[in-house]
């Protein structure tokens, strides 16, 4: 049985469009049952692949790799994670794609994320990365990953 796509051959192969849906961590477990029902309802519509978000500082992190898991084991459908390097250490970042490639997910979707609430302009944390372009270039030491998407 032939390797599936990577989503960046999905991309290039052209042909038809591609399409994906992007989707929120659950708030609590009622919450990862609706979500895991809707993934599999959606997935009759064989999208190319799923992503679910990451949190401004990480603040949904656990239930980002807890969403990303359970679509990853149960849904059959290529799942992308999220990473931000926003309010956070490169310490929890690196721990972050160490996470990801622990769960199996192989694209990430890198991004330098948005501030916090209320705080006009993106702040480098002092023990942190600067950008996404950091943030690949770590994920790509750190992990074995098939697709590390760019998005600065």
């Amino acid at each position: 049985m032939p390797e599936p796509l990577t989503i960046a051959e999905r991309l290039r192969a052209g042909g038809r469009p591609t399409f994906s849906f992007e989707y929120f961590p659950p708030a609590d477990a009622p919450g990862a049952f609706t979500l895991l029902d809707t993934v599999m309802s959606l997935g009759e519509l064989r999208p190319d692949w799923v992503s679910v978000t990451y949190g401004a500082t990480g603040s949904t992190r656990e239930r980002t790799f807890d969403a990303v898991r359970a679509i990853h084991r149960h849904a059959g459908v290529l799942t992308m994670g999220h990473l931000t390097v926003a309010g956070q250490s490169e310490g929890e970042v690196r721990a972050a794609i160490e996470a990801y490639a622990d769960l199996g997910v192989r694209h990430i979707l890198a991004l330098r994320g948005d501030p916090p609430a209320g705080e006009g302009r993106f702040s480098r944390h002092p023990e942190g990365l600067a950008n996404a372009t950091e943030l690949v270039r770590g994920a790509l030491q750190h992990g074995e990953f098939l697709g590390v998407h760019l998005d600065v």
